[in-house]
């Protein structure tokens, strides 16, 4: 059985339209600040596509106008689930952009844990686009995805070993580098930031070039 859900958000960001655009709607802006590595067809009814770790997720895009809004749908699965995104941008006066997402579509059986997790993950997100957009004009991000066993390995222990592997700071000091992880018991995966003590890594981020 599917259920429909909806999640709205609107952020004020550091940026002018353009710039926004960029970051939104291209492969490399994507990849700075989101998921994976992702590419863009620049047109309504191109593809936009996202890679983690082997995995390919494919949309189609919807609406494409330059500079205002982007939208892009998957298909429907054999159970009727799909995804939809929007984003709306809009220029204010000194240079900002306000941009809104809208996040919608139908979710599956366990519909609750993924909806949490669509939740909880989206202001994080936006966060990074964010941090992306203020502290590195003019770069773009490269995704980094990387897996290893680690056994029977508790995880302070995985992610102490990945911090020193990486000459990060100690867990524990806030830096400006933020971390996006992923592992399971037997997986890891890194990428351009150091976590707070007691932090459970997330996803694959980039690394920043």
């Amino acid at each position: 059985m599917t259920h429909p859900f909806e999640i709205e958000l609107e952020t004020t960001l550091p940026a002018s339209p353009e710039r926004v655009w960029e970051a939104i709607a291209t492969g490399p802006g994507i990849d700075s600040w989101f998921m994976g590595r992702n590419e863009v067809e620049p047109r309504e009814g191109g593809v936009a596509a996202m890679d983690t770790g082997g995995r390919r997720e494919e949309a189609v895009i919807t609406a494409y106008e330059p500079g205002k809004r982007l939208a892009t749908r998957t298909a429907t699965a054999g159970d009727g689930r799909f995804m939809a995104f929007e984003y709306l941008i809009e220029g204010r006066d000194g240079g900002s952009t306000v941009l809104r997402v809208v996040h919608s579509g139908l979710l599956g059986d366990n519909w609750q844990d993924e909806y949490d997790a669509l939740r909880r993950g989206w202001p994080f997100h936006l966060h990074t686009l964010r941090e992306y957009l203020t502290h590195f004009p003019g770069r773009t991000g490269v995704p980094v995805f990387a897996m290893a066993p680690t056994g029977a390995q508790p995880a302070g222990e995985v992610r102490a070993a990945l911090t020193r592997g990486l000459a990060l700071p100690t867990p524990g000091r806030r830096t400006c580098r933020r971390w996006t992880a992923r592992w399971s018991g037997r997986t890891t995966s890194a990428s351009r930031y150091a976590p707070p003590t007691g932090s459970t890594p997330s996803t694959a981020s980039p690394a920043w070039c």
